[in-house]
């Protein structure tokens, strides 16, 4: 018996998601987990208006909500399926995808696939989601060159410099992952990495409390700026001579360092220090998720579900005027 062909992902979800109602439905089921419920009233049934389908009114009160309502889809004029498709190619593709891929294949304007990969972006920040646990590695990068002789150390003179700091799981590989990570006998768990505006103590700190369970044991360089941060957790500075030793001793973050220059690099063609802290989110999100890609698009849709609404202008400013987000931890 000739051996039954895998059924492709891409065509499951086109037959699942191929109308405006399928994707109203689900973001229902989202939207009301245990059934359609009125927000005003309480009463368990209503009906959707037939000119306005994204709207359910409640049979009782007549009081109407729409499924999109408050969220990152709130009172958006595209079609609900470009937005599933948008999501799709997203979550699917481990390396993501650019406004201009999105625009092509979907027939949208640059700007409009622009805004929209920006409104996922921002459903998928996790500031105090999953700390991490155990023994973990700590370090910082610049992105954008090191600039000119005068910015020299970890100092930000020079405008085309970014400091991104990161802090990666350091787990003990299993027998069918050894020898691990360039032979260090470890293999990365779960990560964070964050924008900072200068890797001063306070900076570093900061970062550390808002991404590390108090009492893990944090492995850095000797950098001073890491010192205080023995108040709340272990701390190992590793010395190690010169710059280039970084990666042997810190072979983790230095892999996910590497790894996050080429992502951005090569999906996006280069990020500006704006727009940097929204890539960091997705980057976040997808790293410590890389295991759950064949789930990813129902964990961004009920991220973008329980998301509040963000305008382009909010967008266009920066992290600064971004609203509050959700407490979902997928």
């Amino acid at each position: 018996m000739a051996k039954k062909r895998r059924e492709s992902s891409l065509i499951s979800f086109q037959q699942r998601f191929g109308t405006e109602q399928s994707c109203i439905e689900y973001l229902a089921s989202i939207r009301w987990p245990k059934g359609y419920k009125c927000n005003k009233c309480g009463s368990p049934k209503a009906y959707q208006l037939k000119v306005q389908p994204r709207v359910f009114q409640c049979s009782s009160c007549r009081f109407q909500e729409s499924v999109t309502a408050g969220t990152v889809l709130h009172r958006t004029k595209l079609p609900l399926v470009k937005w599933f498709w948008a999501v799709y190619l997203m979550s699917q593709d481990r390396r993501g995808v650019s406004a201009a891929h999105v625009a092509r294949e979907l027939g949208l304007h640059y700007s409009t696939a622009w805004t929209l990969l920006h409104k996922l972006r921002r459903s998928l920040a996790s500031q105090g989601e999953h700390l991490l646990q155990g023994v973990v590695e700590v370090d910082e990068t610049y992105y954008g060159g090191k600039g000119s002789s005068d910015s020299g150390g970890r100092s930000l003179n020079n405008d085309n410099k970014i400091l991104i700091v990161m802090a990666i799981e350091r787990k003990l590989a299993p027998p069918n992952r050894l020898p691990g990570v360039k032979g260090s006998g470890f293999v990365a768990g779960n990560a964070k990495a964050a924008l900072i505006t200068s890797a001063c103590a306070q900076s570093l700190s900061s970062f550390l409390k808002d991404n590390v369970a108090t009492g893990a044991n944090i492995i850095t360089d000797g950098w001073a700026g890491y010192n205080s941060s023995g108040e709340s957790f272990e701390h190992e500075a590793v010395t190690l001579g010169k710059p280039k030793n970084a990666g042997e001793f810190l072979p983790l973050v230095h892999l996910q360092f590497n790894n996050f220059k080429s992502w951005v690099k090569g999906t996006f063609h280069g990020v500006s220090k704006k727009y940097m802290p929204a890539y960091l989110d997705e980057w976040n999100y997808r790293f410590n998720r890389r295991s759950l890609i064949s789930n990813l698009f129902q964990f961004v849709v009920r991220r973008i579900t329980n998301s509040a609404p963000i305008t382009y202008k909010e967008i266009r400013h920066g992290p600064s005027l971004m609203k509050p987000l959700h407490g979902l931890s997928r």
